[in-house]
């Protein structure tokens, strides 16, 4: 009947593509750990010195925008202070918080209102700026107060406008950043040459860490089933899957929560697209694409540091983490639609043909194919309409593959990185990588099915911080700053 023949078909088509983009995930996985065998970060604090003691290392201006981020604020930003990169200054942005971020940082470091900058170099247009404060003490901190702007890119974009350093790393309110990481990452992105437009790093879930001031000194796999699936997402993506593309200059991707970039060059492409659900990927793509143009015949890429670590509180419920995937996802589907033209196009290079042709391949459509082929193989082993012994097998093939490229993401951070050091920790990872695949992964592929064909304004939406150390008592509310 043609029915179950058309079942069977979808069956094959869902088993074969996953088992594909697990083998494509092998082969990032190869090219990954020859990245790192051949950009150790060991090397890289070297090369900063080598860097310094020829020239001044260039300035970062650290933006960080936060919108009810009051549980964390505080420790975020003491970590950024504790950095060992010299030169840079720190601009937070309270984007209309309603929890007392502004109350905890005016507290935290003794801030005082002042009178606003002269007006940005970048004059991008953001909501209404209430007030500057600066602290008593630390000049290389200042802190805006704006009303909401309704996304992260109008917060960002208010840091850019008082961003006064040549480079400008974009970090998330609620992380932890390595103290090494700024070091590593610019190093990377200098010693890469002028083609280099963004350089980004690893991304971890500081979930059931042990956090002592400003250090994560005690990494732990979260004891939440929730926290460790995507802790072994952030493995693949980031130790694995990022740095097998950096190989091949094909990276599309800086991740919003650590991303480094030169300052001018953002500002040249218009900042950040206010109301974009992936505005990460969004400014990636614009920045690879306004070098090419600006520079005809130029390789532009991006750089992976897997050894420049940023910890963050990852979501720990179904919901507020289906509301994440779903927004990310619209941000996919948003992105790809006004950059199109990138794809199977030879001349953007690698990233025409590689990096934008991967992300329309294996993620715009994986949960359009792999929806199907999950409904159709409950039907197959609900109507018995496929051999059974055939069936099984193409079952244990596409679970099998996927651990593969999970295991070797869990061998590459125990080999380069190594957070995770217990064997206990190791144990539990393998056994949540077995219970991902059974129970994570389907609800996922079916959060990204529906974000596929939603429609409507776009919505972001809120996440409640737990926050990783002593949380800081509101102080009362700041005084107007000085006009």
């Amino acid at each position: 009947m043609w029915v179950y023949e058309a079942i069977s078909t979808w069956f094959v088509i869902g088993a074969v593509y996953t088992i594909a983009l697990q083998l494509t995930m092998a082969a990032l996985a190869v090219g990954g750990n020859l990245h790192l065998r051949d950009h150790h970060g060991a090397l890289r604090p070297g090369q900063l010195h080598h860097l310094t003691a020829t020239n001044r290392p260039p300035g970062v201006s650290i933006v960080v925008p936060a919108h009810n981020e009051g549980p964390v604020i505080v420790p975020t930003v003491r970590a950024l202070l504790a950095s060992d990169y010299r030169d840079l200054e720190i601009v937070v942005v309270d984007d209309g918080s309603t929890d007392g971020t502004l109350a905890h940082l005016v507290e935290a470091f003794h801030l005082a209102p002042v009178a606003p900058p002269p007006p940005g170099l970048a004059g991008l247009t953001t909501a209404t700026v209430r007030g500057h404060y600066l602290p008593l003490g630390d000049v290389r901190l200042r802190v805006i107060s704006k009303d909401a702007g309704g996304c992260k890119a109008d917060a960002v974009n208010a840091g850019i406008n008082a961003a006064t350093r040549p480079l400008l790393l974009v970090v998330d309110g609620d992380g932890l950043l390595d103290r090494r990481a700024i070091s590593l990452a610019v190093a990377a992105f200098t010693e890469g040459g002028r083609d280099v437009v963004a350089a980004g790093g690893t991304i971890l879930p500081i979930n059931d860490c042990v956090v002592e001031g400003t250090t994560v000194s005690d990494a732990r796999v979260p004891r939440s089933f929730l926290a460790a699936c995507q802790l072994l997402e952030y493995l693949r993506a980031f130790v694995i899957g990022r740095t097998g593309l950096a190989r091949a200059g094909a990276v599309t991707l800086v991740s919003g929560a650590f991303g480094l970039f030169r300052t001018g060059t953002v500002r040249a492409v218009g900042g950040y697209t206010v109301g974009h659900l992936g505005e990460d990927l969004d400014i990636t793509l614009r920045l690879l694409r306004h070098h090419r143009l600006a520079h005809p015949g130029s390789s532009p890429r991006v750089v992976q540091v897997p050894e420049a670590i940023l910890w963050t509180e990852v979501p720990a419920t179904w919901s507020v983490l289906a509301r994440q995937r779903v927004r990310w996802h619209r941000g996919l589907v948003q992105a790809l639609q006004e950059h199109s033209d990138l794809v199977g196009r030879p001349r953007w290079g690698a990233i025409g043909m590689v990096g934008m042709p991967q992300l329309v391949l294996f993620e715009l459509f994986a949960p359009l194919i792999q929806g199907v082929g999950m409904l159709t193989m409950v039907l197959v082993v609900g109507l018995g309409v496929f051999d059974p012994v055939l069936g099984a097998a193409l079952i244990a093939t596409v679970m099998t593959a996927g651990l593969v490229a999970t295991v070797t993401a869990i061998w590459a951070e125990e080999r380069n990185l190594r957070q995770y050091l217990s064997t206990r920790d190791l144990l539990r990872l393998l056994a949540v990588a077995v219970a991902e695949q059974v129970v994570y992964l389907p609800v996922t592929v079916l959060w990204r099915l529906k974000a596929t064909f939603m429609r409507g304004p776009a919505v972001w939406g809120e996440m409640t911080r737990s926050g990783f150390g002593p949380a800081t008592a509101p102080a009362p509310a700041p005084a107007t700053a000085t006009p």
